[in-house]
């Protein structure tokens, strides 16, 4: 009989592991058809994203992301010349920044500064790529001829033991 029981909750489990899987699958198969987010590394958001442009200035920016669609990534966000703060409900932040500025370039970088994991994998990371992705498109239709460069963070991690 216990073995029974043992049979069955293992069956379940995997049931509602298949179905949340899907659920989420067909949430990201949406997010992409609709434009909202791109396919990306599974480490996207370990990377520095450079952003520099001849043409757009931070307050451009500034006001394309003030009317860009952030629905469902539970983000809210403040910034102030310069430096714009997102912070997430679901347990992430970053940061976008212009790290230089001069008469010919202006130089934005873009990282996430915290996020959540479980078991080493980053969780949450649907709502991190679509904010991405609106930042790029933010500074993209400003500057269509905006150089994107990334480089991998240098992170501190906490392993934890189970």
């Amino acid at each position: 009989m216990t073995v029974g029981i043992v049979v069955v909750v293992i069956v379940v489990a995997v049931v509602i592991g298949v179905t949340v899987g899907m659920k989420q699958r067909n949430i990201n198969n949406q997010l992409l058809s609709e434009g909202r987010m791109i396919k990306r590394d599974i480490d996207f958001m370990e990377k520095n994203y450079f952003y520099t442009s001849r043409i757009a200035t931070y307050k451009q920016i500034y006001e394309k992301l003030d009317s860009s669609d952030l629905s469902g990534t539970g983000v809210s966000w403040n910034g102030k010349i310069g430096d714009i703060i997102f912070k997430s409900s679901l347990g992430w932040s970053a940061r976008l920044a212009e790290v230089e500025s001069d008469d010919e370039n202006h130089k934005y970088l873009f990282h996430f500064t915290n996020w959540e994991t479980y078991r080493g994998l980053p969780q949450n990371t649907t709502s991190m790529n679509v904010l991405l992705t609106a930042v790029e498109k933010c500074i993209l239709s400003v500057d269509p001829t905006t150089k994107v460069t990334t480089t991998e963070m240098k992170l501190k991690t906490k392993t934890h033991f189970l």
